[in-house]
């Protein structure tokens, strides 16, 4: 489903590259978490994977890049976004500004795209039943919550019907209640088939996902189950600082935890 190898990305007068050799797969239906620090390449590499790059993004790319056979440096505007859809943290900056109803909102792009009036039907009713925002459909987007809003804008998205979407830090702007709506309906979609790509500087919402890819300065130094190599302590949770200081007094043995309950069940033991 997404193919990568040696991909290097660097911004117009940079004096480094932003992404350097990086090479991962992805198939249908994995869960993601895209881990790092502020300046580690995460929201880069999203850009680049959504084909912005150079058509919106100026810069050179190098490497191979494919999504569901294609790249999408080269792909027509209309092909990309029935590929990849991104939703970025602040949705107020992705909603049009000019629908008057969430059901406008939903079936914006489609309208651009010059999808038939009744297939749009179908799609933009489905994506509000599935995100449960049936009930807000009349609403203006401007008057909902958060959370409400980032879901409206990912329903925008999937009345597009992507089969990949990146997430840059979607609940970032959020209430605990907003997180966790827009985290769990980004875990319904993986097991949908959906390829899903959250990026996050924040452990907690990382421990949701089985595969983690770690960025650290523009590098991808780790591809597997959920785990912060030693030398970067900058993603490290309270208690994994905890764990690694009770490990230099023999009071810990195994993974460190990147979660509060995994801290506790392993000084528990």
């Amino acid at each position: 489903m997404i193919s990568v190898e040696k991909l290097y990305f660097a911004y117009p007068g940079a004096s480094e590259a932003t992404l350097r050799d990086i090479s991962f797969r992805v198939e249908a239906g994995e869960p993601i978490a895209l881990v790092g620090a502020a300046g580690s390449g995460k929201s880069s590499l999203l850009r680049v994977l959504a084909g912005f790059v150079p058509s919106l993004v100026r810069g050179e790319r190098r490497g191979r890049l494919h999504l569901d056979g294609v790249d999408p440096g080269t792909a027509r505007p209309a092909e990309r976004v029935r590929r990849a859809g991104m939703l970025f943290s602040d949705p107020s900056s992705q909603l049009s500004g000019i629908c008057p109803t969430v059901r406008e909102e939903v079936a914006w792009g489609l309208g651009n795209l010059g999808v038939p009036r009744e297939e749009m039907k179908v799609r933009v009713n489905g994506v509000l039943a599935r995100l449960g925002l049936e009930a807000l459909a009349e609403r203006s987007p401007f008057t909902l919550s958060g959370g409400q809003q980032q879901r409206v804008a990912l329903a925008a998205i999937l009345a597009l019907a992507p089969r990949v979407l990146l997430l840059d830090e979607p609940v970032a702007m959020l209430d605990p209640q907003g997180r966790h709506e827009v985290l769990q309906a980004a875990l319904d979609l993986a097991r949908e088939n959906h390829v899903v790509l959250w990026a996050t500087p924040h452990l907690e919402e990382a421990a949701s996902f089985p595969r983690w890819l770690v960025l650290h300065q523009g590098r991808l130094i780790h591809d597997g189950p959920a785990a912060i190599p030693p030398s970067h302590g900058a993603l490290e949770a309270p208690w994994t600082r905890l764990a690694r200081k009770a490990e230099e007094v023999d009071l810990w043995s195994g993974p460190w935890p990147v979660r509060e309950d995994q801290a506790v069940e392993g000084l528990r033991r």
